[in-house]
């Protein structure tokens, strides 16, 4: 139990500090208005994460739990690594985002690819929290 809770923990932290790392690069490589748009990205995947995990929960209940948190942390590292070098290769002009057609869509896409970490970092705390 006690290793559990740990693990929990120590995820928790490392959720919370990509979360603040990511607001810190957003407001530097783009606007500092830009930073809250992390927030905003992560808890729609928390929330997409508990919608996905309650329309499956079927198909949960027969995975192990070790091995579904440990794929979880896994590719939410991995998917958050993916996510970063992307975003920091998406340029886009603060200023022509709301004129020009092409800048509007990166600020987007940008939103779009730091979904999947989010949404994989809160189904490895709902599962470790459900089970």
């Amino acid at each position: 139990m006690f290793k559990r809770i740990a693990i929990l923990g120590l995820f928790s932290v490392a959720l919370l500090a990509s979360e603040i790392a990511l607001t810190k690069i957003f407001s530097v490589i783009f606007w500092y208005h830009f930073g809250f748009l992390i927030l905003s990205t992560s808890m729609l995947g928390f929330a997409l994460a508990g919608l996905l995990m309650r329309v499956y929960r079927e198909k949960l209940a027969l995975i192990d739990t070790e091995k579904f948190v440990a794929f979880g942390v896994a590719a939410s590292g991995l998917l958050l690594v993916l996510s970063l070098c992307l975003i920091t290769n998406n340029h886009f002009s603060p200023l022509s985002v709301s004129t020009s057609l092409a800048d509007m869509l990166k600020l987007i896409s940008a939103t779009v690819v730091l979904l999947p970490p989010f949404v994989m970092m809160g189904a490895v705390v709902l599962y470790m929290l459900q089970t």
